[in-house]
């Protein structure tokens, strides 16, 4: 903040102002000095007054005034989320089932047209996660397929029925008719779409990670007059579930620590690490903005919380009161809970330390974990779309002390023009600083190598002075005035034409003492007047 504002407003005005005037205004000048005009007369140059929004304007982050008009900048960025995938998956499961009746004697003869009926009760074991418990699912996606084989030289009618999965409000039932034609084994594939359909996986609250059915077989002989049964016949299926995805799923699934994310939030008013000086800011806040869609007990826990110098690299721990934040969880599926989480001076001890530090980077990791008390009875829920998505907001106050901040830019000169006619400029700055900053600063005009052609003065001078502040309140409570004589003499313009460039540079401090914490408000504002006394040679 100090660099752009400051190397805009004390000096751009100065020389860019006073030194294009003269040079656009030499032969006015000479026509009138010719004309009997006082080479020693003093003219204004120009005027400026700004307010902190307009200084402050280029700050890469939103700027916050607060109820009484305080000045915060504030920085805010999402960081990586926590999905549902990332929790459950419904991996694809197969098993296979002998539906072989005992019942169905060893013949000779089946004689033709003869029938045999058998029911055969089946249960699936679906493989779940470990300690995952799923009692309901709708399906966004994926199949039930059903791979029936036989070797009878029979003909057979199946009926499938999976009482435990709903399509359009009924149980899942699929018919199946393996005619025997004379070759074996009669093999009959079956596929069921299942997106939109829900599945009780308790089997009526008396099972977990389960789905039932029967399956009715009705055996009718073939052959004339009739095919044998042999004994050594089988009647097979294989169950598969494939590609699944929930629209939304419950149960309990179990104590995981979830995908960790690993970020850092940018100070970007750091982003110059070569800058010097110590700026302390003494109310800084960090907020930890978490919604949660997870229908799931979640802890998030803090780790390796550093901050990096942008001077030096070397990162420093921060030392939290809690390093665990339990998330609040939404009651019903489709809604999601906020959780905030605020890191200050009241929890974090050295917070004003490691951000007086220049810190470019703040550092650190979330983990998640869930259900951390265990199964407490109350299901889970997730849906596809379920999400922790954590915000990082950080409020930084205009609060505090600066020393020996650096501020400069370097210029383009170009000055082409006769300068014989010009003994002597002298440039006054009239400031009425309402702000609790002072600068001190010089000019160095150099040629294109760099090289130090002259300087505006002997020394490096304090142009503006801070207002004074109520030590109690930090608030400006005045203004300060300094008017600042700035000479350039013969031998200065007459080395005009090395010039290349300009290096502005200089200091910024708050108001002294240096231990005084000071604060920004929008009301604060400087008045620059400029004026210049040209003295032409006789």
């Amino acid at each position: 903040m100090y660099q752009k504002t400051l190397k805009r407003l004390f000096f751009l005005s100065i020389i860019l102002g006073g030194l294009s005037f003269l040079s656009s205004c030499k032969k006015d000048v000479t026509k009138i000095a010719s004309t009997g005009w006082n080479p020693n007369l003093a003219v204004p140059v120009g005027e400026a007054n700004f307010e902190i929004s307009t200084l402050l304007e280029n700050i890469d982050s939103s700027i916050v005034v607060g109820s009484s008009g305080e000045i915060s900048i504030a920085f805010e960025e999402t960081l990586d989320s926590i999905s549902s995938s990332d929790v459950i998956v419904l991996d694809d499961y197969s098993q296979s089932f002998d539906l072989t009746p005992s019942g169905l004697a060893t013949t000779p003869i089946f004689t033709s047209g003869s029938t045999y009926s058998a029911t055969s009760p089946i249960s699936t074991a679906y493989t779940a996660p470990n300690g995952v418990e799923i009692n309901a699912v709708n399906f966004k996606s994926g199949q039930i397929n059903f791979t029936v084989t036989s070797d009878f030289q029979h003909d057979i009618d199946l009926i499938i029925t999976i009482d435990d999965i709903f399509i359009n409000g009924s149980a899942l039932s699929e018919t199946v008719a393996m005619v025997y034609t004379g070759s074996l084994p009669v093999v009959k594939n079956v596929s069921v779409d299942l997106a939109g359909a829900t599945a009780d996986f308790t089997s009526g609250n008396t099972q977990i990670n389960t789905l039932s059915g029967t399956i009715d077989a009705t055996f009718t002989a073939s052959g004339t007059p009739g095919n044998p049964i042999l004994g050594t016949e089988s009647l097979t299926m294989d169950l598969d579930l494939v590609n699944l995805e929930y629209e939304n799923i419950t149960g309990y699934f179990g104590q995981e620590t979830l995908t960790t994310i690993s970020d850092s939030v940018l100070f970007k008013l750091f982003q110059n690490s070569e800058m010097s000086g110590n700026i302390a800011f003494s109310n800084p806040s960090l907020t930890f903005n978490i919604q949660n869609s997870f229908g799931i007990p979640v802890d998030l826990n803090l780790s390796n919380f550093k901050t990096i110098d942008s001077t030096s690299g070397e990162s420093t721990d921060m030392i939290l009161a809690t390093n665990i934040i339990n998330l609040n969880t939404p009651s019903v599926i489709g809604n999601s809970a906020l959780t905030s989480f605020t890191i200050n001076k009241d929890n974090t001890t050295n917070i004003e330390t490691l951000i007086g530090t220049k810190p470019r980077y703040l550092k650190f990791d979330f983990s998640a974990s869930t259900n951390p008390l265990g199964n407490t009875g109350t299901l889970n829920f997730l849906e596809s779309d379920s999400k922790i998505v954590v915000n990082a907001a950080l409020d930084l106050p205009f609060e505090g002390s600066a020393s020996g901040i650096a501020a400069g830019d370097t210029l383009d000169f170009s000055f082409e023009n006769d300068v014989d006619i010009v003994e002597s400029v002298m440039f006054r700055l009239n400031v009425d600083n309402g702000f609790p900053v002072s600068f001190k600063g010089q000019g160095k005009f150099v040629d294109e190598n760099y090289n130090t052609v002259f300087t505006l003065f002997t020394t490096p001078t304090e142009v503006v002075k801070a207002a004074p502040v109520n030590n109690t309140t930090g608030k400006v409570n005045g203004t300060s005035s300094k008017i600042t004589d700035i000479s350039i003499d013969e031998n200065k313009i007459q080395l005009l034409n090395q010039v290349k460039h300009i290096i502005i540079e200089g200091t910024v401090d708050t108001t002294d003492p240096s231990n005084t914490n000071v604060k920004f408000y929008d009301s604060y504002s400087i008045s620059l007047k400029l004026g210049m006394q040209v003295k032409l040679q006789n």
